[in-house]
């Protein structure tokens, strides 16, 4: 029998980041801690994951900007972030946080990371993806570790 391999989204997200899922659509992950929900996966699966507590952590708000507004997503220090024409992962503490950086994901006008905040100790959380390492949050966002 073959055993299905796991990743983690090691670095958390804050109570209110949106992951989107199958069974309720949009929603907060800090809502859904100690069940299975079905996220769409990095590789644009929908894969069953696991959300769990992870415990108190820095944590640093990032503001990303496109034509249709502004969302916020709160991560800890070592959330990694794919941005367009980088050859490796940029750590939130890395990020600019000018609108130089654009983020990869599913929108067809992309996410420029317009601000970076400490925001001070949060309750973090984290999603247990099988095979991969993402997920897709709020519209389009790709939350990577």
């Amino acid at each position: 029998m073959e055993q299905q391999q796991t990743s983690t989204l090691r670095s958390g997200i804050g109570y209110d980041t949106k992951i989107l899922t199958r069974e309720h659509g949009l929603v907060s992950v800090g809502d859904y801690v100690g069940q299975d929900v079905t996220v769409l996966d990095g590789d644009g699966r929908w894969a069953v994951s696991s959300i769990w507590a992870q415990g108190r952590y820095l944590a640093h708000r990032v503001d990303l900007t496109n034509t249709s507004g502004v969302i916020n997503i709160e991560t800890m220090t070592n959330h990694t972030w794919l941005i367009e024409g980088s050859d490796a992962p940029v750590r939130t503490d890395q990020l600019k946080g000018d609108g130089s950086e654009e983020l990869q994901g599913l929108r067809d006008t992309p996410w420029k990371v317009s601000g970076v905040t400490t925001e001070g100790l949060r309750e973090m959380f984290f999603v247990v993806v099988p095979t991969t390492c993402s997920l897709y949050g709020e519209n389009g966002v790709l939350l990577r570790t």
